[in-house]
Formats: C-alpha cells, structure tokens, sequence
C-alpha cells in the first residue's frame, strides 16, 4: 500500500527516534533536548495510526482529510490556507444546506465540553 502523508520523525536526547503523524506531539516527544525533522513524500507500507477522538495536539490537515476519504457522504470545509486566508468548500449545493451542516456540527462541538 502506498499513502503521500507527512511524517514527523523525532529524535530524543538518548538517539532514540519514533515517527509521528502530528508535529507537535513528535516535538512533545523528542523534548526541548531533541530534535523534529519533516518527511515529506510517498510511505510505502507505513503503518499510521490516527487519532479519531478529541486530542489536544493539532492534527496535519493533509492526514485529516486523507484519513476521510471514502469516508463521506457530503461534506463542508472551512479553514485557511499557508498564506492564511479563509478556504471554504462543500459539496453541498445549496447555500442553506451548507449552514444547516454546519450549524449542526457547531452545536456537536459545543455539546463536547459537556460530555
């Protein structure tokens, strides 16, 4: 199986190294004494773990909707790009439909805290 994900290969203090999906958790492990380097490219026969849960690390965008795939039956995207403005995309037609979902996915957030 070939998957392009990012890789974030950590190096801790000891030489040790272990590779992460997620940039800040690979630093979070590595420490301050360690070092965190990019593998950008094709993993072939990598196995990655996904986090499908609430974490307090970032997740990669690419990973994220990599792990998506084939997954859904619409969907609606907000977010920013590298330069850092508004992306918004949906495979949802109509306008109202849009902001019915995310209305709806807005209030399953707010409902997290509670659970």
């Amino acid at each position: 199986m070939i998957n392009k994900v990012i890789v974030w290969k950590a190096t801790n203090a000891y030489g040790e190294t272990c590779h992460f999906g997620i940039e800040s958790l690979a630093k979070a492990w590595a420490k301050e004494e360690g070092s965190v380097e990019k593998i950008d490219g094709i993993c072939r026969d990598f196995k990655i773990a996904s986090i499908n849960g609430i974490t307090r690390f970032d997740v990669d965008a690419d990973n994220a909707l990599f792990d998506l795939i084939g997954g859904l039956k619409s969907f609606v995207l907000c977010g920013y790009n590298h330069q850092g403005e508004e992306v918004f995309q949906s495979t949802v037609a109509d306008g109202a439909d849009a902001l019915w979902i995310m209305e709806r996915c807005k209030l399953k957030l707010l409902n997290i805290i509670d659970e």
